[in-house]
């Protein structure tokens, strides 16, 4: 991996102990740590934020995320990550559900939350059931894709009230078949049971199904 000189001071701050190194480190050590972050490629801080994790150095991830700068969410997803189970749904309840002065679901709390698929599903289920419960699309989307990546069906049922809910998903990166709630309900439900469910607006053959033999 490429690195640059501030990506070398920012790793030099963990190497040396980091946020451990004394009871409460210099404001200048985290400035130097946090314009570190700032010049690095995703790429590289997400290597360094996961090397802040499994050092547990959870003052330093704080440190990041609560920096707001591009990709400092990475921050949130591994303290998320590194927590005991029992603490992780505190920890995402924390946080913001939504960014300052802006419609859309915060960065932090969507990187916490997509984190919930480290930790025991007895430990976050209950959580995702509550959340799955709002009227945000966009909350939902999280759930449902939380829940698909680890096979978990606890919310099957709840999905199916949106297979016909054609309602705008509004966050960033999402796939073609995302784009819709009804989409990733779908896809949810059948990837846990496997059932075919035809999508009402998919386009048919222009004479119809029925007259192709």
């Amino acid at each position: 991996m490429k690195t640059s000189g501030w990506y070398t001071a920012a790793v030099g701050f963990v190497l040396l102990g980091g946020s451990h190194a004394m009871a409460e480190p210099p404001r200048w050590m985290e400035w130097v740590m946090i314009e570190g972050c700032k010049r690095m490629s995703p790429l590289d801080l997400d290597d360094f934020v996961g090397e802040l994790g499994a050092r547990r150095d959870f003052d330093a991830l704080r440190a990041i995320y609560n920096s707001s700068f591009p990709c400092s969410s990475f921050a949130a997803g591994e303290y998320a990550r590194r927590l005991e189970a029992d603490k992780v749904v505190a920890f995402c309840n924390s946080l913001p559900l939504r960014s300052a002065n802006c419609p859309l679901l915060s960065a932090n709390w969507r990187a916490a939350v997509y984190a919930l698929r480290c930790h025991p599903r007895a430990k976050v289920i209950d959580y995702l059931r509550k959340l799955a419960e709002s009227p945000s699309p966009d909350v939902r989307y999280l759930c449902y894709s939380v829940c698909m990546g680890e096979r978990w069906g606890d919310l099957v049922e709840v999905a199916r009230k949106d297979i016909d809910n054609y309602s705008e998903v509004n966050l960033p990166n999402l796939g073609e078949d995302e784009l819709t709630i009804a989409q990733t309900a779908r896809k949810y439900i059948q990837k846990i049971t496997g059932e075919k469910l035809a999508d009402p607006f998919e386009p048919h053959p222009p004479f119809g199904p029925a007259l192709i033999q």
